[in-house]
């Protein structure tokens, strides 16, 4: 009878210990089956200074719904007396199955003595987690991290302490410069504002009408302080003599198409022009109230004229 009960409490032992065995390589196997690649480059580990930025790179491949908790990532932050974590940056490219998430974190040597021989990159945990679950609570059981560990790197300082400065200071030495250098140079000024004058304001001599330049001078001569219906009857006069003048007869509201299709360079301010001669005409024919003394009306006459010397000038 003891015997008989020694054998079941075996059996029921070694069952027990079956179940527990399998319960904790369970979640092992089923990780690795989440963490599917993971490649940590290091940067070089020799032969830094004060000043040096270094980066480490990480290449992560999670199955998927398992998401990266990027937010999460090393944010800028002093790592002791040596080093800085400047930044983060990461890029995350979505496969059939999983998601590639290719990481580098930046850091800075921010200090150093003679004595120090290395620095230690710091450990970092990246947490991951089923992307699926929308309970908080249920998406804390599955949160996992995943430990980048720490690694070294050697260190020296430039110089050794007490030592005399690197390089001693030296008057720098003035150019050699010749005349014929700065007749060059002179030439090479004058004829670039040359140019620019020609682009501006067209050739001195030259007899090519620019009526809505004259336009612009006078609108620009009008007393803005001292704005009213008279002066705003004399700026419409202006413009108008100016598309007159453009088109070598007179342009009426109802002739603007004719215009356009004969001077087809204005075409980009159809509306605008359109608008103008409507505003013309209610003035001097409808008599229709357009607030003519807001002192506004003015400095939109001259964009509208300023928009039209632009293109007269070829430069629009």
């Amino acid at each position: 009878m003891l015997n008989n009960n020694w054998k079941r409490l075996t059996k029921v032992i070694f069952l027990a210990w079956l179940i527990a065995l399998v319960s904790v390589s369970f979640p092992v196997s089923a990780e690795e089956n989440i963490l599917q690649k993971l490649e940590i480059n290091e940067p070089r580990n020799f032969a830094y200074h004060i000043g040096d930025s270094l980066t480490r790179s990480i290449h992560i491949q999670l199955r998927k719904p398992y998401k990266l908790k990027t937010e999460l990532l090393p944010k800028r932050k002093r790592m002791g007396r040596w080093l800085l974590v400047t930044s983060s940056e990461y890029k995350v490219k979505e496969l059939e199955g999983s998601t590639q998430y290719d990481i580098e974190l930046h850091y800075q040597i921010i200090n150093i003595i003679p004595e120090l021989k290395e620095v230690i990159l710091p450990r970092h945990y990246l947490v991951y987690a089923d992307s699926t679950l929308n309970s908080i609570d249920e998406n804390k059981k599955k949160i996992s991290r995943l430990e980048i560990p720490f690694s070294k790197v050697g260190v020296s300082s430039i110089t050794k302490l007490g030592s005399s400065n690197i390089q001693p200071d030296k008057k720098p030495a003035l150019l050699a410069q010749s005349n014929d250098k700065l007749l060059l140079y002179g030439s090479l000024l004058l004829a670039t504002l040359a140019g620019l004058a020609m682009l501006l304001w067209g050739l001195p001599f030259s007899k090519k009408e620019e009526p809505f330049g004259e336009a612009l001078f006078s609108l620009k001569k009008l007393n803005r302080k001292n704005w009213d219906e008279a002066r705003y009857s004399k700026a419409l006069k202006i413009i108008h003599q100016a598309f007159n003048t453009t088109a070598g007869k007179t342009v009426f509201i109802e002739k603007t198409d004719d215009f356009l299709d004969e001077h087809n360079q204005f075409l980009p301010l159809k509306t605008k022009i359109e608008g103008f001669f409507n505003d013309s005409d209610q003035h001097f024919f409808k008599g229709v109230d357009t607030s003519v003394t807001d002192k506004n009306k003015l400095v939109d006459l001259i964009s509208f004229v300023q928009s039209c010397r632009k293109i007269e000038q070829g430069r629009m």
